[in-house]
């Protein structure tokens, strides 16, 4: 089974390993990441790597070090980000199952754009060596795949040993289902109504479903974002710099990157710690909806693809309020999960009137990922999707890095 790595995060010595970027370029991996080594040891073979947006920061990837990537289902539109490049390889069938990575929403967001599963795990079930830790916890590494069966497979290959949630048992499944922003962008009723029919299936499957989802204060989760990956990206690009003697700047990073890393260099030094602590409340505030709620049912995204003549992707002199609100426009509805380190799946469960895929995102208790692949695969079955192949446009294959 051959599969790709992401031009980001996980690493093989001596590959490649450039984060989309200009100043990253010619750099190679140092170190074997256990996710790759534990991959090849069970025989899959490495094709090579797939395309990122610039430092994994925004959900459009169009680079000037790789060019546009690019949905297979429309070569106008976006396969997202910042995993764009494998879930664009898995649905235009380069490879059946790809790597990537996901902070805030960077797996499921593409694999909606693109019309392929993206399940982010629970927080701490897929090793990070030879990191013990990335993005305070926020960035989880797994795979893009077309079928529930290859994501379930890879699961049990990939993630450590832990107790999992049980699914419930002597009495109706109790689900959440919630199409409204968090963020308040404004969201496609086309989008919600998929969601909604897929929660109506679960309904006719028994659940018990409630218009419902986590009540939680949306600033301060934006703020303490903002300032804890403000701060791991200045560090990353300083980092960068300091391996290739290049001097970060505007000929070697995009305008976004370059925004978010000018806006890191004046934060105050008290801003971290209480970023920390508004992180902390508002995971409380989240974990607080599971205790009454095995399920939660939303789109991933809340709109359709960006059109890449209208995809907003960042102005140098942009500062934090424009960066948090560029970040909400795609993330409003996954992001919230990487703080709160629950399971989070997206679904490619509905089609556009012009033909564009439209995710669902599922997400469960802390490590209910079996309840999770279950009722994928119940969705799978009612509403297979593997089958349906896009037309492949050469604009597609050409640039996805």
């Amino acid at each position: 089974m051959p599969f790709l790595i992401k031009d980001v995060g996980a690493t093989l010595r001596g590959v490649g390993s450039e984060a989309g970027s200009r100043l990253a370029a010619g750099l190679v991996g140092e170190q074997d990441s256990q996710l790759v080594r534990t991959l090849l040891g069970a025989g899959l073979q490495l094709l090579g790597r797939s395309a990122t947006s610039e430092f994994a920061l925004l959900t459009h990837t169009d680079t000037a070090l790789h060019g546009p990537t690019r949905t297979p289902w429309s070569p106008a539109h976006s396969a997202g980000g910042s995993s764009a490049g494998a879930a664009a390889a898995v649905a235009a069938g380069l490879v059946p199952v790809a790597h990537g990575n996901d902070g805030g929403g960077s797996l499921r967001i593409p694999a909606s754009a693109c019309g392929v599963i993206g399940l982010k795990p629970t927080r701490g079930s897929i090793s990070l060596r030879p990191h013990s830790d990335v993005g305070f916890g926020w960035v989880n590494e797994f795979m893009v795949t077309r079928t529930v069966r290859d994501t379930a497979a890879l699961y049990d290959l990939l993630a450590e040993p832990r107790v999992a949630a049980e699914v419930p048992s002597g009495r109706p499944l109790k689900v959440g289902y919630w199409v409204h922003p968090w963020s308040g962008v404004a969201g496609s009723s086309e989008v919600a109504g998929v969601a909604a029919a897929a929660a109506a299936m679960l309904e006719e499957w028994g659940a018990t479903v409630s218009e419902a989802g986590p009540r939680f204060d949306w600033d301060a989760f934006a703020e303490a974002q903002f300032v804890l990956f403000a701060v791991l990206h200045r560090y990353a690009v300083d980092q960068t710099a300091a391996a290739t003697g290049r001097t970060p700047g505007p000929d070697n990073l995009e305008p976004h990157t370059l925004a978010v890393y000018h806006a890191a260099q004046h934060l105050d030094p008290s801003a971290v710690p209480r970023a920390l602590e508004l992180a902390d409340l508002v995971r409380e505030q989240l974990a607080v909806f599971f205790d009454d709620f095995d399920l939660l049912i939303t789109p991933t995204m809340p709109d359709l693809p960006d059109a890449f003549e209208q995809a907003a992707v960042g102005r140098l002199d942009d500062g934090p309020d424009e960066i948090k609100q560029l970040w909400a426009s795609r993330g409003t509805f996954t992001d919230p999960f990487n703080l709160s380190g629950n399971p989070a799946i997206s679904l490619p469960l509905g089609w556009s009137s012009t033909g564009l895929p439209i995710g669902v995102q599922l997400v469960g208790r802390w490590a209910a990922e079996p309840t999770l692949l279950a009722y994928a695969e119940r969705f799978e079955r009612a509403l297979p999707w593997a089958g349906r192949r896009p037309q492949l446009h050469v604009a597609t294959i050409a640039t996805l890095g």
